[in-house]
């Protein structure tokens, strides 16, 4: 990308309720900067992945809570009622 120097504006202000315009060039730098890593885009992606795997966990382990519940070997029940 090419420097081209400070950049002339024409900058208008309030002052005590006027309009003037300043005649001097204002100067500037912009400076823009490609390729920098953004965390949240990982953090969004790891949360967006994890839901399904998460979601499947939480259906199987109360699956295997009812499927268990009236046994009398039950491994989540384990010390009850002896």
């Amino acid at each position: 990308m090419r420097n081209r120097g400070p950049v002339p504006a024409l900058v208008k202000e309030r002052l005590g309720g006027l309009l003037t315009k300043r005649t001097q060039p204002t100067q500037f730098s912009i400076s823009v900067q490609q390729g920098v890593p953004h965390w949240s885009h990982l953090v969004f992606l790891i949360v967006g992945l994890s839901i399904i795997p998460i979601g499947t966990a939480i259906h199987h382990m109360s699956f295997e809570v009812r499927r268990w519940q009236d046994s009398d070997y039950s491994p989540f029940h384990a010390g009850e009622g002896e």
